[in-house]
């Protein structure tokens, strides 16, 4: 699917860049019509920058949503949290209730 809507984005990103350096070149020969292909191919060149700029700066203004942080586990009733120490109780008791050690 995006490389069908590239083509076709790429394809009429063309169409119109040919359209806008072929416009006014009805019934003109030599001289002129040398002058004004390049003034057309000129025009084109800067619309063609314009849509490029215009893109990036949609493209710019895009922002990827950030994700939910994750929420750490609350930790039992009574205890509150301490670092984990090797061989100690992974929660300190409230101070209002006793304390238990191994």
């Amino acid at each position: 699917m995006a490389s069908t809507t590239q083509r076709v984005g790429g394809a009429v990103g063309l169409a119109v860049v040919i359209a806008v350096a072929g416009a006014g070149l009805d019934l003109l020969h030599g001289e002129a019509l040398r002058v004004a292909t390049s003034d057309g191919l000129r025009t084109a060149t800067f619309v063609a920058a314009a849509a490029t700029l215009a893109g990036a700066l949609v493209a710019a203004g895009l922002r990827r949503p950030t994700p939910e942080p994750a929420v750490a586990p609350s930790p039992p009733d009574g205890c509150r949290p301490r670092p984990v120490v090797r061989g100690r109780r992974a929660c300190r008791s409230a101070p209002s209730a006793p304390r238990w050690h191994h």
